[in-house]
C-alpha cells in the first residue's frame, strides 16, 4: 500500500497478475492486511486499461 495524500494505492494479485487500485483516503475505511483475501468490484465506466508499454 502507498499513501498518496487523498488517495491510497492498493496492489493485489489476481492469479498471476498484479492490479493497482487507487481509492480515496477515508479514515473510516478498513484497509486490507497483507495476504488477506479481498473482493474486487467496479463499474466498467470506471475502468482504464493501459496497453503494455504505455504505463
Amino acid at each position: 500500500m502507498n499513501f498518496l495524500g487523498a488517495v491510497v494505492r492498493i496492489r493485489t494479485r489476481v492469479k498471476d497478475a498484479v492490479i493497482s487500485l487507487d481509492v480515496f483516503n477515508d479514515p473510516n475505511r478498513g484497509l486490507p492486511e497483507r495476504g488477506q483475501p479481498m473482493s474486487l468490484g467496479f463499474s466498467h465506466d470506471n475502468l482504464l486499461v493501459l496497453e503494455e508499454g504505455n504505463a
